[in-house]
């Protein structure tokens, strides 16, 4: 909610901004949350039935997500199209595969933080990792933030605030 209320403020969005985008926004924002809440509950009924490494989690996400990026680039043509921009811009191959490779050491961080604690505290920690994002970004662009974004931000770390310290409580000491 605190997300949604922060993204979706009217009064602090682009005059450029078209309600189209803002209604593709707002629920490609839903589905986002909707496929966090189902992949924690996936994730941890995979930990409790077949007791995978972080590496074969890591390996079979990126096979799946492969897999599903090739076929969706080939049914809509684009298999070539991506070749022939790698041709024109050869510099381009080495950045993507750094970004490939720091972002295979974040998904054996991820993976490892399921396996460890659970998919409720890596989606806090990456909760939390996103918020402190936004607010890092506000101050360090100076962007504009509304009275209800801020409201939005509050709700956020408000409510992780709380489930971290319900966590904390319920320790036995």
């Amino acid at each position: 909610t605190g997300v949604a209320i922060f993204v979706y403020n009217k009064t602090a969005s682009s005059e450029h901004a078209d309600s189209e985008d803002s209604v593709t926004g707002l629920a490609l924002l839903v589905f986002s949350l909707f496929c966090d809440g189902f992949t924690s509950a996936f994730e941890e009924k995979v930990v409790a039935t077949w007791n995978p490494s972080a590496l074969q989690m890591m390996e079979s996400t990126n096979m799946y997500g492969a897999a599903l990026t090739f076929a969706m680039a080939a049914a809509h043509g684009e298999v070539a199209t991506g070749g022939d921009f790698f041709q024109r811009h050869p510099q381009c191959v080495w950045d993507v595969l750094m970004y490939a490779m720091i972002g295979a050491v974040g998904q054996l961080f991820i993976f490892n933080t399921i396996r460890e604690f659970g998919a409720l505290v890596c989606s806090t920690a990456t909760t939390l990792r996103k918020f402190f994002n936004v607010v890092w970004s506000v101050f360090w662009f100076g962007h504009h933030v509304a009275f209800v974004q801020a409201l939005g931000a509050v709700l956020v770390f408000g409510g992780l605030s709380l489930d971290i310290h319900d966590r904390f409580s319920m320790i036995p000491a």
